[in-house]
């Protein structure tokens, strides 16, 4: 049984610079646990296949996601993480209920 993920909050004591445009820096959003491998692998398929306008660089850390910004667009981040973990989410449910059946 994959566990769903939720949102608990920013990290607001780890804020780095980034490297990847002058103004880049990345903040990390702490996650009720660290995701399952297949938790990862569902959110990082939607992620990747999503638009969004200020989309940038995010990859999981344990128990948090690290996210590449520059100031000002931090809100914008948060909405869409949460919509994606949201979605995951429903996706790891339908998984696991395929995977109750085939037990």
């Amino acid at each position: 049984m994959v566990e769903t993920i939720t949102i608990k909050g920013v990290d607001v004591d780890r804020i780095e610079k980034d490297d990847s445009f002058s103004k880049a820096y990345a903040f990390y959003v702490q996650l009720s646990a660290t995701p399952d491998p297949i938790w990862i692998e569902l959110f990082m398929s939607r992620y990747e296949s999503t638009f969004h306008s200020l989309k940038r660089e995010m990859t999981i850390r344990g128990s948090q996601i690290r996210v590449v910004t520059a100031p000002g667009e931090e809100e914008n981040h948060i909405t869409f993480l949460r919509g994606l973990v949201e979605e995951t989410n429903k996706e790891v449910d339908e998984y696991n209920k395929v995977q109750a059946r085939r037990e």
